[in-house]
C-alpha cells in the first residue's frame, strides 16, 4: 500500500484501565485506537484558555495589564524530590529569563515588574527558587540617564554575561530622545550586581526599524564579543540583528555595522525575537522566539549559522519547543551551562488554562536540558513533572549501542550501559522492540503481547500485557522527553502511555502489508508508522515519501529518524536503505551476501549516520556512526530484534 500523508484515526472507543498484570509487573492500559481516520492537525491544539492571534508577536507594548498596586497572580508550583527539578520553578511572573552560573550560584534575571527594573533571584541547586515577589531583588536599581525612568515603562529582556573581569547586563528601555525602545548596557564586578549604566546614550538604537529589543551577548570562537537583538519592523519584516561589541575608553561600544541574521519568514513565526546565539564546538546555533507571547502560539525555534554574524538558515519549518496540553507559549529563552557543563534552556511559559495576563496568568521561569546531536539542538521538554538535575542527553559521539534479542537478552557495546534484561526469564511472548529513555538513560523492552519491561531509571507507564489484541505488537518508540512511550501493532494500532500523545493510528484500516515499526519525530512530537511494503503513515509529523507501491527485493523492517527531523530512512530486510526528505544517502548492504536478514537499525547521536543490525547480531555502521562491536560471533539463544544507541 502506498504511503498516505498524515492519516489520523480517532479513538472513540479508547480504553483506559488499570490493574492489569504481566508476570510481576503492574500493567496499565492506554489508548486503544479504532474507527475511521480523520484529518490530521499540523500542530498541537491550543491549551484551554489560549486565544488565537494574528500580526506580530511582540507588538508595541508587552507590559502587564496589572496596575501599579498589584503584580500578576502567583502560579502554582510543586516541590520536586531531591536531585530533581519541576517546572514551573517559581510561581512569580518572570518573563524573558537570563540565567548565569558563578561560583556554584545561579542568578536569574527577567523583564522588570512593578517594583524592579530588572527582576533577579538566585539559587544554589537549580531546583529551589524564591516563591514570592517580595523575595525578588532589582539588579538594575537605576536605568541609564538616556532612558525613561517611569515605573510603567518597564525594562525588557535583560541578558547577562561575563566579559573579562566584569559582568555586563544588556537591557532594553525607552530612549527619551527618540521615544523608541533601545538597548543599553550596565556593568558590575559581581554576577549578582547591582549593575550600573554610566553611558550617556544607548548602545543600539534603531527607531526607524520599530525599536531595538531583546539583547543577547555571545562570544565567538575567537573570543570576540557580539550582541544580537530584534527589531519588530525592519522594512515590514521582523528581523534579528548582530553587531560586534568592543571596549573603548568611553565604555562598551559597537564595532562595525549591524548585520541581519534572520527574518520572520515561516507561517508559525509571525515575528522573530529573543535571539540567543549558542556556540557548540565550532557550530553557531541561533535560538529565537516566534508567535504571540500572550497565547499558546508563542514558541522557540532555531537556525544554524555559518559564523557569529551569519548567514543563518532554519533547517526546520516548525518550532523546536512548542506548547503542550500543560504548557503554553514556551519562549523568551536563553541558554546557560550548569556547574558540570550541561546546557539548559531557561524560558518562560504560561500554565493553562491561565494563558495571558488578562486571564490571570503569569509567565513563569522554567528550565529543561538542551542537548545537541548532529549539530542540531534538542530541548528535552517542555516538562511539568519532576526531572533529573543530571539529565542524560542523546550521545553526541555515537560510541555505543545496545542490542535486544527475542528472549529478552540485552547486549551492550561501547559506552552503552547495561541496566538489566529479561534473558533467562519466562516470557508469555517474544520481545519485539526496544526504546531508550533519553532523560535517564534507562530503557524499555516490549513483547509481542504488549508487555513492557522497564530497566534502569526508565519509568514503567503501563502496557498492553494481558489485554486482547487484534494483532501482535511489533515495536515501540519513546516520547521526546522520555516521559512516555508508544506501542504499535501489526494492524497499525497505536497505544500511548505516560506523556506520549496519541496522534492517530491505522487501526481498523485496510492495509496492503502489515505495519513493522515506528519512529518518533522529535521536532513535532508526532510519529511515523512503516509497513512491510514501505508504506509510510505520518501522524503530526511531515510526510516525506515512501516505497509503497514499488517492487522491493525484500520487505521493509524499520524506519529511522534523520537528524533535525527533516527526513527518515527506511530499512529493508536485505540491507537496502531508502532515504527520504533531507536524510542523506550514506550507504547500505544492498547486494551484499548476509548470513542473516537485517531486522532493524538506529540513527547515531549525530543524526548523520546509522547502524543496521541483523538477526544474528551482526552490526553495520554507516556515515558518522562508528562500529563498536557486534554479537555475530556469539552463540545466541534467540535472534536479535532491535538496536538502539544509549
Amino acid at each position: 500500500m502506498a504511503g498516505v500523508p498524515r492519516p489520523v484515526a480517532s479513538a472513540p472507543g479508547a480504553l483506559r484501565a488499570l490493574g492489569l498484570a504481566l508476570g510481576a509487573l503492574s500493567l496499565a492500559l492506554a489508548v486503544v485506537p479504532g474507527g475511521p481516520p480523520a484529518s490530521a492537525q499540523s500542530a498541537p491544539p491550543s491549551p484551554a484558555g489560549a486565544q488565537p492571534t494574528g500580526g506580530q508577536g511582540s507588538g508595541p507594548d508587552r507590559s502587564s495589564p496589572y496596575g501599579r498596586a498589584s503584580s500578576p497572580p502567583m502560579a502554582s508550583h510543586a516541590a520536586a524530590p531531591a536531585g530533581s527539578y519541576a517546572n514551573p520553578l517559581s510561581g512569580v511572573d518572570f518573563p524573558d529569563p537570563s540565567v548565569v552560573e558563578d561560583g556554584g550560584t545561579y542568578y536569574a534575571f527577567a523583564t522588570g515588574n512593578l517594583d524592579n527594573n530588572v527582576s533577579e533571584m538566585s539559587t544554589s541547586d537549580l531546583a529551589s527558587w524564591p516563591q514570592s515577589y517580595g523575595a525578588l531583588t532589582d539588579a538594575l536599581p537605576t536605568v541609564g540617564t538616556w532612558a525613561t525612568s517611569s515605573p510603567y515603562e518597564r525594562v525588557w529582556a535583560p541578558a547577562v554575561t561575563r566579559w573579562g573581569a566584569r559582568w555586563l547586563l544588556f537591557y532594553s528601555a525607552i530612549d527619551t530622545a527618540s521615544g523608541a525602545r533601545c538597548i543599553g548596557v550596565a556593568t558590575s564586578a559581581d554576577a549578582a550586581g547591582p549593575y550600573q549604566d554610566t553611558n550617556p546614550a544607548p548602545l543600539v538604537c534603531q527607531p526607524e526599524l520599530g525599536d531595538s529589543i531583546d539583547p543577547d551577548p555571545y562570544q565567538a570562537t575567537d573570543g570576540r564579543l557580539y550582541l544580537a537583538w530584534a527589531s519588530p519592523d525592519a522594512d515590514g519584516r521582523p528581523t534579528l540583528w548582530s553587531a560586534e561589541v568592543a571596549q573603548s575608553a568611553g565604555g562598551v561600544v559597537t564595532a562595525g555595522p549591524p548585520m541581519a541574521l534572520l527574518h520572520a519568514d515561516q507561517a508559525w513565526e509571525q515575528t522573530v525575537e529573543n535571539p540567543d546565539m549558542v556556540v557548540v564546538g565550532n557550530r553557531y546555533l541561533l535560538l529565537f522566539s516566534g508567535g504571540a507571547y500572550a497565547d499558546a502560539s508563542y514558541a522557540t525555534g532555531y537556525a544554524v549559522c555559518l559564523g557569529p554574524q551569519g548567514p543563518c538558515e532554519e533547517p526546520a519549518d516548525h518550532p523546536l519547543l512548542a506548547s503542550s496540553a500543560t504548557v503554553a507559549g514556551p519562549g523568551g529563552g536563553s541558554v546557560f551551562a550548569d556547574a558540570n557543563g550541561q546546557l539548559w534552556l531557561a524560558y518562560a511559559a504560561w500554565t493553562p488554562p491561565a494563558v495571558g495576563y488578562a486571564a490571570g496568568g503569569s509567565r513563569t521561569l522554567r528550565i529543561d536540558p538542551l542537548c545537541v546531536a548532529g549539530g542540531n539542538p534538542d530541548v528535552l521538554g517542555p516538562t511539568t513533572t519532576p526531572q533529573p538535575l543530571t539529565p542524560l542527553c542523546p550521545p553526541t559521539d555515537g560510541t555505543g549501542y545496545r542490542l535486544a534479542a527475542a528472549d529478552g537478552g540485552v547486549f551492550t557495546f561501547g559506552d552503552a550501559a547495561f541496566d538489566g534484561s529479561m534473558g533467562g526469564q519466562p516470557l508469555n511472548a517474544p520481545i519485539v522492540g526496544m526504546a531508550v529513555d533519553e532523560a535517564t538513560g534507562g530503557y524499555w523492552l516490549v513483547a509481542a503481547d504488549g508487555g513492557v519491561f522497564a530497566f534502569g531509571d526508565a519509568a514503567f507507564d503501563g502496557s498492553m500485557g494481558g489485554e486482547r489484541l487484534d494483532q501482535p505488537v511489533v515495536g515501540m518508540a519513546a516520547s521526546p522527553d522520555g516521559g512516555g512511550y508508544w506501542l504499535v501493532a501489526a494492524d497499525g494500532g497505536v497505544f500511548a502511555f505516560g506523556d506520549a500523545a496519541f496522534d492517530g493510528s491505522m487501526g481498523g484500516q485496510l492495509l496492503d502489508a502489515p505495519i513493522v515499526g515506528m519512529a518518533p519525530d522529535r521536532w513535532t512530537g508526532g510519529y511515523w508508522l512503516v509497513a512491510a511494503d514501505g508504506g509510510v503513515f505520518a501522524f503530526d509529523a511531515p510526510f516525506f515519501g515512501s516505497t509503497g507501491g514499488r517492487a522491493l527485493r525484500a520487505p521493509v523492517v524499520s524506519v529511522l529518524t534523520a537528524g533535525g527531523g527533516l527526513g527518515y530512512w527506511l530499512v529493508g530486510a536485505g540491507g537496502a536503505v531508502y532515504p527520504f526528505g533531507a536524510a542523506p544517502a550514506l550507504g547500505s548492504l544492498a547486494g551484499v551476501a548476509l548470513a542473516a536478514p537485517v531486522v532493524g537499525g538506529a540513527p547515531d547521536g549525530f543524526g548523520d549516520g546509522y547502524w543496521l543490525v541483523a538477526a544474528d547480531g551482526g552490526v553495520f555502521a554507516f556515515g558518522s556512526a562508528p562500529f563498536g562491536g557486534s554479537a555475530a560471533d556469539l552463540s545466541l539463544a534467540a535472534p536479535v530484534v532491535a538496536l538502539l544507541p544509549p
